[in-house]
């Protein structure tokens, strides 16, 4: 696993604290699906300026200027970089997120909600490790990628069971993310 963000207390002293509580925070620092591979599987970097202090945190961006997923500054469900956080982070809020500030969704069903899609999350990481991919610097979609691609290149009989189930998780998932968290 490669190293991407520099947590020493010299590239520290550039970040503010965390994300500033305000009436809906409490969703997003129980969430963190926009943020740890499961949503996206890389933010693009628009700003020169952005790119300069990243660079000075010590991500390392892909050659197109994006931040792989899952982000380097995410700990736990708090980024530790909010005030210095890419331009698309700044302006992403989730279809649930939408959902509780109009009116449509009580924050305590968006946090049911979300505590599923976490629960599934949770399943579906069980599975990949149990088929054998421990690549959790890798967004989750790619790691069912990898393991789909090495299901069918090879005749793992035995784990045909775990595949399955780790098909139709990701199926629920996706229909969850699609229903709930990707924006209209």
């Amino acid at each position: 696993m490669t190293l991407r963000f520099d947590h020493s207390p010299s590239k520290l002293k550039y970040l503010s604290s965390f994300a500033p509580k305000n009436d809906n925070s409490n969703l997003c620092l129980q969430c963190g699906l926009c943020c740890n591979g499961v949503i996206f599987a890389d933010v693009a970097v628009r700003s020169i300026s952005k790119i300069r202090i990243l660079k000075k945190l010590g991500f390392q961006l892909t050659t197109r200027s994006r931040l792989s997923q899952p982000c380097a500054a995410f700990d736990g469900c708090r980024c530790t970089i909010y005030s210095q956080r890419p331009g698309q982070c700044k302006k992403f809020d989730c279809l649930l997120l939408e959902k509780v500030r109009s009116g449509q969704a009580t924050q305590e069903r968006a946090i049911q909600i979300i505590r599923k899609a976490r629960r599934l999350v949770k399943t579906i990481e069980q599975l990949l490790e149990k088929l054998g991919n421990r690549a959790v610097d890798l967004p989750l979609r790619s790691r069912f990628k990898e393991v789909s691609q090495e299901m069918e290149a090879s005749e793992h009989v035995d784990l045909e069971a775990h595949f399955g189930e780790l098909t139709l998780k990701m199926h629920d998932l996706n229909l969850l993310l699609s229903e709930d968290f990707y924006p209209e």
